[in-house]
């Protein structure tokens, strides 16, 4: 029975934490992330100030991520972009995020995301 007590603890933490999680930035590129069904995440990217250069996703993400809203605001002498989305269905999709001047590619954002309520299953 006491270890039934540290057990639930647990798993109460785990998902606390996993529901209080802040939005993805650039420090995590390249990452993979894993994202129940119908859970919303966020991807904020910083840009400059005078809106010269955009983010812009450039990866086919559905039917298993859709991207529900997306806006920028200016702080600190630079434009912040945010994107919000929501896990769909269960699958796999690498997510694309490009950073654009007047159309040309000068850098990219990306994350691999695992979504569904089985977890990762890991190829041998």
């Amino acid at each position: 029975m006491k270890h039934l007590k540290y057990l639930a603890v647990l798993c109460l933490l785990i998902t606390i934490s996993s529901c209080t999680s802040g939005p993805l930035t650039e420090t995590d590129n390249n990452t993979t992330v894993e994202y129940q069904l119908d859970s919303p995440f966020q991807i904020q990217l910083e840009g400059d100030a005078q809106g010269k250069n955009k983010w812009v996703l450039q990866s086919e993400i559905e039917p298993v991520i859709s991207l529900t809203d997306q806006n920028t605001k200016v702080e600190n002498n630079k434009t912040i972009y945010t994107f919000n989305f929501k896990v769909n269905t269960d699958g796999e999709k690498n997510l694309v995020l490009s950073y654009q001047t007047e159309g040309l590619e000068s850098k990219t954002f990306q994350v691999k995301v695992i979504a569904g309520t089985m977890g990762r299953i890991l190829e041998e």
